[in-house]
């Protein structure tokens, strides 16, 4: 279909990521810190999506609150891009309380184990590939 500059999400660790999400409307996501400061800040200048990395139901609907677009919440299983996380995992049931808001599983996610986690609530799963 060609390319959708309204489907590009950047990591604010990249660096110029502000800058440039806000030069062509593409959407950022942001780390773990400081969330509900930062996405206000982000606000002001991004056009498209608003994303949050979250640990937690509470974060990540303090992360929508404050103007997220949408929320990661990890890790819902061993995340097999970091072998050494030792964080304690969350599960698919995490969901339950967090259906119908755009919260999207991460850590650990298959595509067998996204169809596990949209039925607990999730809205949907993400994960990382590697080549």
């Amino acid at each position: 279909e060609g390319f959708a500059p309204e489907r590009v999400i950047v990591h604010a660790r990249v660096p110029g990521a502000l800058a440039l999400c806000s030069r062509h409307g593409w959407g950022l996501h942001l780390p773990d810190v400081d969330l509900p400061t930062r996405i206000a800040e982000a606000r002001l200048r991004v056009t498209g999506l608003l994303g949050a990395s979250t640990h937690s139901v509470e974060d990540a609907r303090a992360a929508l609150a404050a103007g997220a677009d949408y929320a990661f919440l990890s890790p819902i299983w061993r995340p097999g891009s970091k072998p050494d996380d030792t964080r304690p995992t969350l599960g698919p049931g995490v969901f339950a309380s967090l259906r119908g808001l755009p919260v999207l599983a991460l850590g650990g996610v298959t595509p067998e184990r996204e169809v596990e986690v949209r039925a607990a609530g999730a809205w949907g799963g993400a994960g990382m590939l590697r080549g």
